[in-house]
Parts: structure tokens; sequence; C-alpha cells
């Protein structure tokens, strides 16, 4: 009987794992970008991104003030208050 239980506990974890999948974003097949991964929120929206040269950099938008955040893998961090997710992370990549 506990073995049945522990059996259906961690089917419900891994089933409430599966969903909660961080979300790719639409990103232009003509950038740097290969793609944009929401990863959660913690006093902003953190975005991963994957460059196509295979380098890593993060998005960060947050609300107050409004700023969007793009750090590219070797470089500094630079804030603009008119980015949009995508234009941050074209940014990260270069």
């Amino acid at each position: 009987m506990m073995r049945r239980i522990l059996v259906l506990a961690g089917t419900v974890a891994f089933s409430q794992l599966a969903l909660a999948q961080p979300e790719n974003l639409q990103v232009d097949p003509d950038g740097p970008v290969k793609r944009i991964r929401t990863v959660g929120e913690d006093g902003g929206m953190f975005y991963r991104v994957t460059c196509k040269n295979g380098a890593i950099g993060s998005v960060v938008v947050y609300e107050n003030p409004k700023r969007v955040c793009a750090t590219p893998q070797h470089g500094k961090e630079k804030c603009v208050a008119v980015w949009e997710v995508t234009s941050a992370a074209d940014h990260s990549c270069r």
C-alpha cells in the first residue's frame, strides 16, 4: 500500500514539473538569437537567451521603474526602458 502511494505521489510530482516547463518566445530567424526561454519571476521577469554562436545571455524585465536589461555572456549589463525582450536578447548575443 505504501509503495502505491509513493508511486502515485511521484507521478503527480512529475506531472506538475512537466506542466511547469519554461516557455520559449518567438525569435527572428535571421537574427543572432537561437532561443529565448522564460526562466521565472523574482522582482522581475527573467529570460535565458541562447545565441546562434553558442553564447548564453540573459534578459530581465523590471516594472518599477520600467526597464529591460540585457547581459551578454562576457559583457556588461545594459538597461533600456523602451526595449522589448527580443531587442534586448539581440543585444545580449552581439
